[in-house]
């Protein structure tokens, strides 16, 4: 829930996901988070709707919760009436909550949540999505070049890979994308780029992009399917079902609606439009809708 990424959810899913993912406590990937906690939650408990489910690793939560959210206690009211708060431990899958429901065992979506340490300067954890057990899609989150990231997102048919124009420790460069291309076991994966900036920051056939890698663009919907295990990579552990994480505006963090703004992170500036990137419009960082991923 980056800077803009509100706007884009609801341009392009007309509404805020009720499952949300952050990655990592930086502005344009929770900026927004403490007002669409106290607007949608507020919304809910009124209309005697669950609460919105927030989820992250133990790690980021605690610096949500310490940090980012503080200012919802100037309302007088604890964090717990705005939202229903979900840890989801490194090491195995976690079902999300079902839609409608603030508990995580109650139901499910068929979705479970698996999150992949990244390389950042934030405490920060991609994560690849399961469907019905079934790895679905992988997103690096804002990461440097890491090999052993890529290797594990790996078991998803699909992922999500954050680049820009000038590598750096915290974020891998467009010079990289050759590499990452190459690895073993991303072949046969589609690769998309995310968190490179503004559409006229994306990456160009003169940066040396891979025919193969794809670039992710506001407003762009993927149908995802299963793919077959690929040798050297983990599995899906825990199978599971429930989880939503981002989308564009409805699912979680996995459907970026691409564009950086600022740092760029969860949410296109101009409503998801404008930029790309983890700050993409937010859908990943955000929320997915079950199937399809909104970029």
């Amino acid at each position: 829930m980056g800077y803009g990424v509100t706007a884009a959810c609801l341009q392009h899913v007309r509404r805020v996901p009720p499952c949300i993912y952050i990655s990592h406590n930086h502005g344009d990937h929770a900026g927004e988070l403490p007002l669409v906690l106290a607007v949608e939650g507020t919304a809910a408990a009124a209309a005697g709707r669950p609460l919105p489910a927030l989820l992250a690793h133990p790690d980021v939560m605690a610096e949500l919760v310490g940090y980012r959210l503080r200012e919802l206690h100037s309302t007088g009211r604890p964090l717990e009436s705005f939202a229903s708060f979900h840890e989801v431990a490194s090491g195995s899958a976690t079902p999300l909550p079902a839609c409608g429901s603030s508990s995580s065992t109650a139901g499910g979506c068929g979705l479970t949540v698996r999150p992949f340490r990244a390389r950042h300067s934030e405490t920060c954890y991609g994560l690849v999505i399961y469907d019905g057990g079934q790895p679905v899609l992988g997103w690096t989150a804002d990461s440097g070049y890491d090999e052993d990231l890529y290797m594990a997102l790996a078991e998803a048919p699909l992922v999500l890979v954050d680049a820009r124009a000038k590598g750096s420790a915290e974020h891998a460069g467009f010079a990289d994308l050759a590499r990452i291309a190459s690895l073993p076991a991303l072949q046969g994966r589609q690769l998309y780029v995310t968190g490179y900036g503004r559409q006229d920051e994306a990456p160009r056939p003169a940066d040396g992009v891979p025919a193969g890698v794809r670039l992710a663009r506001p407003g762009l919907r993927i149908a995802l399917q299963p793919a077959a295990p690929v040798a050297g990579t983990a599995g899906a552990a825990g199978a599971g079902a429930g989880v939503a994480p981002v989308g564009g505006a409805c699912c979680g963090e996995a459907v970026a609606a691409a564009g950086r703004q600022g740092p760029a992170a969860a949410a296109a500036a101009a409503g998801g439009a404008a930029r790309s990137g983890s700050e993409e419009a937010g859908v990943v960082e955000a929320a997915a809708v079950r199937a399809e991923v909104t970029v």
